[in-house]
């Protein structure tokens, strides 16, 4: 089943309210935003950051992302989800292992994310 981003939002903050939460996104993403489930209501329950990602400028933020504070001056590698689950999916493999750190690969590897 899908796992949506604001249903991750609503169980941290069911079980901490007292949290504030931070959600990071790569300037990739700024494009297509709106279109996420309950885009809106992510926006308004977590502070947004934005990170400039190489070949995809920050500009133009849309009306939704106009409270995000953006991180700019380091622009982070083209390494993305969809790239993850190409280097992990036993049908399909990527040509060039993903720029994560040894570590980050090895929890990923234990416990067998991105593999669904």
């Amino acid at each position: 089943a899908p796992s949506y981003t604001i249903e991750t939002i609503n169980v941290i903050l069911a079980a901490r309210p007292d949290l504030k939460l931070f959600l990071a996104l790569g300037s990739d993403l700024i494009p297509a935003f709106h279109t996420w489930h309950r885009a809106r209501e992510i926006a308004e329950k977590t502070a947004i950051v934005i990170f400039e990602r190489m070949g995809f400028p920050v500009a133009p933020v849309p009306e939704i992302l106009a409270s995000a504070h953006i991180h700019q001056g380091y622009a982070l590698p083209d390494t993305n989800s969809t790239s993850l689950r190409e280097f992990f999916s036993p049908s399909k493999k990527a040509a060039q292992k993903p720029l994560l750190d040894t570590h980050v690969l090895d929890y990923i590897k234990h416990h067998n994310l991105y593999n669904g």
